[in-house]
Order: structure tokens, then C-alpha cells, then sequence
């Protein structure tokens, strides 16, 4: 799964070559920021609700789960 580009500025782009069922972005207290249920390969997420800080993001396929730290300038 590829996450890009990191640090963020105004777009999230989530790739990947298994069916990405949901996409789910933590801040950095555990509370969830945004919770978006997809399915398709790549998604393209617009920048315009996340606030400059460190976030968690999960994507869940159908063979479980990836998780990476994103920064959003």
C-alpha cells in the first residue's frame, strides 16, 4: 500500500494492488478524524479538515489491516 505524498498539504493518495475496503484516520489522542468505507484500489482524499499535526492512518483490505503515520503541514 502506498500512502503519498508525506508530509501532506492539500491531497492524501492511497494505492494499493488489494481492493481497499475502508480507510480510517486517527489523531494522535486515538480519536477518530475521518472514517471513509471504499471499494477500489486507489483513493484520493482532499485536505480540507485536517488541522497541521500527526496522524495515524489504517486501511483496511481484505487481507487486513496497514497502518502508517502521516504528517499534515
Amino acid at each position: 500500500i502506498n500512502i503519498y505524498p508525506n508530509p501532506i498539504l492539500d491531497v492524501i493518495n492511497v494505492k494499493s494492488s488489494i481492493l481497499i475496503e475502508e480507510i480510517n484516520i486517527f489523531d494522535y489522542f486515538g480519536k477518530l478524524v475521518l472514517a471513509k468505507k471504499e471499494s477500489t484500489k486507489e483513493i484520493q482524499i482532499k485536505n480540507d479538515y485536517l488541522s497541521s499535526g500527526s496522524y495515524i492512518i489504517v486501511v483496511k483490505t481484505q487481507q487486513g489491516e496497514f497502518k502508517d503515520k502521516i504528517i499534515v503541514k
